[in-house]
């Protein structure tokens, strides 16, 4: 189903994502190219509240960044990411990402947390 699953009785428990850059190319934003087609892949993905979706990059995410608040631990808040993200997503001008974000943008509450 992705890159990498971890698989418990044949249905995928958690699924992870790997970027692997080796050149620059900047931190992960919400307006990059890379976590709009790995969220292009999730949205495609029939709801399960147990499934656990990773992201690894070598790119580095600014303290500064929404998506930050995604990471496990005590600052994790996924209100925070969500409004970053439908942010990149109504105002971005990327024509690479459009289909992607617009998806995003037509999804209901519900599957976009």
């Amino acid at each position: 189903m992705d890159d990498i699953e971890f698989d418990s009785a044949g249905s995928p428990t958690e699924l992870l994502q790997t970027k692997h850059h080796t050149r620059g190319g900047g931190p992960l934003t919400a307006q990059s190219v890379d976590l709009w087609r790995t969220l292009n892949v999730w949205m495609d993905l029939p709801s399960a509240d147990t499934l656990v979706l990773r992201l690894v990059t070598t790119r580095t995410l600014s303290e500064e960044s929404g998506l930050i608040r995604l990471r496990d631990g005590e600052n994790r808040d996924t209100s925070v990411a969500l409004n970053e993200l439908l942010d990149a997503a109504s105002t971005s001008t990327s024509r690479t990402t459009d289909k992607w974000r617009q998806k995003f943008l037509d999804l209901d509450e519900t599957a976009r947390g």
